[in-house]
């Protein structure tokens, strides 16, 4: 089990608790330059009110019709909302607890920069410091042929990527951030590829100061001979992390090119109840406790390494 520094954790914990707000659908309520408690506070009026649940349907029905996702049933939805209550409990226990995270101020929202949210969503948290956090949300409804054709290499840039890295490079030129501010890159399953894709070729990745992957898949083997043929990828490896669960099986598809010394797995803390709940291992707060921390660090599970070798094996037949 490799050592993790007490302050990479703190900021690593606090970069997962910006992606787990990324799935609470925070384009329903006015965000513009509010704080996480703000934010968290509004968010109440879905998951902690008396008709919070009646809200939540209706949003959530309208999006999926937007969205082109297919509904479910009355069951779906309900149980879409309990795991949207779980996360909406971290992330206000860990404000309550956290000043520091509590007064990080949302912008650069991609849904109100002209971005399809078929695809693209991510936005910054920056910190009273002035440093900044980019955060990408998972496979958007209009994202699984791209993960496709990215894992079994028939691109070795797929236009999402190319997208995500766009998007950063706009949000550094817009609000003119340097190398005297602190960047980290961060991003959950698709997110998490995105923001390594981005580390390692954006034209700015030298103001990066480190990539924090959640469960993000990595990359087939004719994408990473072109990353090879950068002369600083080496460098930009070494600002790579990797924070997954013990039972996470999406971070293992494909390549994965996070050095082994920086990746850390932690107990998976989400209720798993019956071999349906087993989707729950990828959540963005699975290994996250109610009171907004990681879990125990432990050594990675069989679940994550069977998915490695399995994903090794389909590599090898293509």
């Amino acid at each position: 089990m490799n050592n993790l520094d007490p302050n990479l954790k703190s900021e690593a914990n606090e970069a997962r608790l910006l992606n787990v707000l990324m799935y609470m659908d925070i384009d329903w309520i006015k965000t513009e330059d509010y704080n996480l408690s703000k934010i968290v506070y509004d968010l109440g009026s879905f998951y902690d009110s008396p008709k919070g649940y009646e809200r939540f349907r209706e949003e959530y029905i309208r999006k999926c019709a937007s969205l082109g996702r297919i509904v479910g049933s009355e069951e779906d939805i309900k149980s879409e909302y309990e795991n949207r209550q779980r996360m909406y409990t971290v992330v206000k226990n860990a404000c309550e607890s956290n000043e520091h995270l509590a007064n990080m101020t949302i912008g650069n929202q991609s849904w109100n920069m002209g971005y399809d949210m078929k695809g693209l969503n991510a936005c910054t948290f920056t910190d009273v410091d002035g440093n900044v956090i980019f955060t990408y949300r998972g496979t958007g409804s209009g994202e699984w042929i791209d993960n496709g054709k990215g894992l079994a290499g028939l691109e070795t840039e797929t236009k999402q990527q190319i997208e995500a890295m766009e998007y950063f490079e706009k949000v550094i030129e817009l609000n003119g951030y340097n190398e005297n501010i602190g960047i980290i890159i961060s991003g959950h399953s698709k997110g998490g590829n995105k923001a390594q894709y981005t580390n390692i070729n954006s034209k700015y990745r030298n103001l990066i100061d480190k990539c924090f992957n959640f469960d993000g898949q990595g990359f087939s083997p004719e994408a990473i001979s072109k990353f090879e043929k950068y002369e600083d990828y080496e460098e930009s490896l070494r600002r790579m992390y990797s924070f997954c669960g013990e039972s996470e099986f999406v971070n293992n598809l494909g390549r994965i090119i996070i050095p082994e010394e920086n990746r850390f797995y932690f107990r998976t803390e989400i209720p798993i109840k019956n071999f349906k709940d087993y989707m729950k291992f990828h959540f963005v707060d699975a290994c996250l406790k109610e009171d907004g921390t990681f879990g125990e660090q432990v050594e990675r599970g069989a679940i994550s390494i069977f998915t490695e070798r399995l994903s090794e094996h389909s590599l090898s037949l293509l």
